[in-house]
């Protein structure tokens, strides 16, 4: 694990303490499908 973060923040991204943001990568189709159906009615 060490050893993947030592990687990561030498060759990728120094100024970024978090890697692991979970940010996730959509095409506009699978955006579209997976995030149209998501909605409240009410709460």
């Amino acid at each position: 694990m060490y050893g993947f973060h030592f990687l990561v923040w030498s060759f990728c991204v120094r100024g970024i303490k978090d890697t692991q943001c979970g940010f996730k990568l959509f095409t506009r189709e699978a955006a579209l499908k997976t995030f149209s159906s998501l909605h409240v009615e009410r709460w």
